[in-house]
């Protein structure tokens, strides 16, 4: 018994020491919850696929409820335990459809599931989505599915499409968030083409991915933020710097990371120039 309880001692010391040496949040995802409809197999397909997508996002160290349920009682619980997040999944709906075309009968798979992501600490509700891949969802029309040869080419089609899913939710209630680098930027013909943001791979920062400038401005006296700009990453230099071109409104940008870098550090501090990851074309607006 006192081997055991060292081992798990030992267990939950090195998951605390990588958890230290991570810039990443942990979230916990629980065990599948699905329709009395939908299969076992089918739920299992849907939440691997969630695995993924969250995996792909580079955003966070993931605990899995399924992978940790042959630990000791101890050790799961303390895994749960060391979790940021805690991310719910409920599958409603893994159907499929069928249609003749061009002489050939062609399966589409209707999916709809919801996400629930809670702040582990709080134990408040960070955000919760539905997600609907089927013709009500899709514009009410049959054409709007992808077709495939087979049902189970379907059902991996619709699981395929969570990975967009995930980005977006994850965008929408837990975006990257940083500074303007003021130091180095580069300027031409009054407008700001390009400049470093102080987020990186270690924050899950791709090439391609959009940020917004955001400037504190005052309302109702308290400090809020404005969009002024938009930006897309070039390059992720490293852990913590990426080189972003600015993509929409340029003069606007470069009077503010003027007036910006006028400040002194102590400024600076009181009030950073902030950026935001959004989605892309998202309309500016106050946070």
């Amino acid at each position: 018994m006192k081997k055991v309880i060292f081992l798990i001692t030992m267990m939950v010391c090195a998951a605390v020491f990588a958890q230290a040496q991570s810039e990443k949040p942990r979230i916990f995802v629980e065990k599948i919850n699905k329709a009395d409809a939908v299969s076992n197999d089918n739920a299992v397909l849907v939440r691997q696929a969630i695995l993924d997508g969250l995996t792909k996002t580079g955003r966070f160290e993931l605990i899995d409820a399924v992978t940790i349920s042959g630990l000791e009682p101890e050790l799961e619980k303390r895994q749960k335990e060391m979790a940021d997040f805690i991310l719910n999944a409920n599958v409603l709906t893994v159907s499929t459809n069928q249609k003749v075309k061009d002489g050939k009968t062609k399966y589409g798979c209707v999916l709809k599931y919801t996400v629930t992501v809670t702040d582990a600490k709080e134990q408040t509700t960070v955000g919760t989505k539905a997600f609907d891949h089927s013709p009500s969802g899709l514009g009410g029309l049959m054409d709007a599915l992808e077709l495939y040869d087979t049902k189970e080419k379907a059902i991996a089609g619709a699981a395929d499409m969570i990975d967009l899913d995930l980005k977006e939710l994850i965008i929408e209630i837990l975006p990257i968030e940083g500074t303007v680098n003021p130091s180095d930027y580069l300027a031409k013909k009054k407008k700001l083409q390009k400049c470093y943001i102080n987020v990186g791979s270690s924050h899950g920062v791709k090439k391609g991915d959009y940020f917004a400038i955001m400037d504190a401005t005052t309302r109702a006296g308290r400090t809020v933020y404005k969009e002024v700009a938009q930006l897309k990453v070039e390059e992720v230099v490293d852990e913590t710097l990426s080189y972003c071109k600015v993509t929409k409104k340029q003069k606007e940008a470069l009077v503010i990371i003027e007036k910006y870098a006028a400040l002194d550090e102590e400024a600076q501090a009181k009030e950073p120039l902030k950026v935001k990851q959004i989605q892309e074309q998202k309309t500016f607006g106050i946070f």
